[in-house]
Formats: C-alpha cells, structure tokens, sequence
C-alpha cells in the first residue's frame, strides 16, 4: 500500500498537482481501498472520526484522506491533493 501511494505521489508531483485528481480517482481500486484501510488500522495510530470518511492521526494533528491517503492539516475540510471531503 505505501509503495502504491508513494510511486502515485511521485508521479503527481512529476506531472504537477493538476493532474492528481484524475490520477487518484481512475487508479483507485475497492480491493486497494480495503487494504489501506486495513493497513491503516493495523498501525494503531488511526481513529474513526465520527463520518468514518476519514481518520485522524492522533500524534501530528493531522487526518488521513480516505480517497488518497494524504495527510491533511487538521482545519481543512476537503484533501488538499485530491479534493476528497472530509
């Protein structure tokens, strides 16, 4: 899972940030989505917020964009890479 999100991440930022929202969305799969999912709670750092559409990260403040995985400054209401609502 963070090689997947990490080799997309490069790829975003060769390209620019403008084509990530496509990127994201079209390369997104249900069984990869269930997987980091999985491998995220495995971590034991994740939490359900109360919309279970995205998680906080207890230790940085930040919350973990459930569409990209980014890890978004806690005041922003959508993912700043790919536009997700939180």
């Amino acid at each position: 899972v963070t090689r997947n999100y990490f080799e997309n991440l490069v790829k975003a930022l060769e390209n620019g940030l403008a084509d990530v929202d496509s990127q994201g969305t079209s390369s997104q799969s249900g069984g990869s989505k269930a997987a980091a999912s999985k491998g995220r709670a495995s971590r034991g750092k994740a939490a359900s917020s109360k919309s279970g559409s995205t998680r906080t990260l207890d230790d940085t403040g930040r919350w973990s964009c459930d569409q990209c995985t980014y890890a978004n400054v806690n005041t922003s209401t959508t993912c700043e890479i790919c536009h997700h609502h939180r």
